[in-house]
C-alpha cells in the first residue's frame, strides 16, 4: 500500500483538572486518506457512518484526532476528525499488519 497523503494527528491524553482534554501532538505522519462515507458498527454496537477512512502506518486509538496535511498547532483544530474505530489486520504470513482508522 502506498502512503502518499500527509496527515497530522493528536493523541488523546488525560483530562486536565478543569475537565478539558489534553493532547499529545502534533504528530506528522504519512497515510492513505480516502474521503468516503461507509457504514460501520462502532464499539458500542451502534451503526454509524464514516466521514473518511485512513490507513496509517502506526497504531492509533479511538478519540485521537486527524486532519489532512501537516500542522504545527499544539491542539487539534475544530475541523479535525475523531478516530471512531480502529482495526488491525495481519496478512496471512503474519509479516505485515494493515491499520485502518474510521473517522
Amino acid at each position: 500500500m502506498k502512503y502518499n497523503n500527509k496527515a497530522t494527528y493528536w493523541k488523546a491524553g488525560p483530562v486536565d483538572p478543569y475537565g478539558n482534554p489534553t493532547w499529545d501532538g502534533p504528530n506528522k505522519v504519512w497515510v492513505r486518506w480516502e474521503d468516503r462515507v461507509e457504514s460501520f458498527i462502532d464499539d458500542t454496537g451502534t451503526e454509524s457512518r464514516s466521514r473518511a477512512i485512513i490507513y496509517p502506518q502506526i497504531v492509533v486509538s479511538n478519540g485521537d484526532r486527524f486532519i489532512k496535511g501537516w500542522s504545527d498547532s499544539s491542539t487539534p483544530p475544530d475541523n479535525a476528525y475523531d478516530v471512531r474505530t480502529f482495526n488491525e489486520t495481519p496478512n496471512l504470513r503474519g509479516t505485515r499488519t494493515e491499520y485502518r482508522a474510521v473517522l
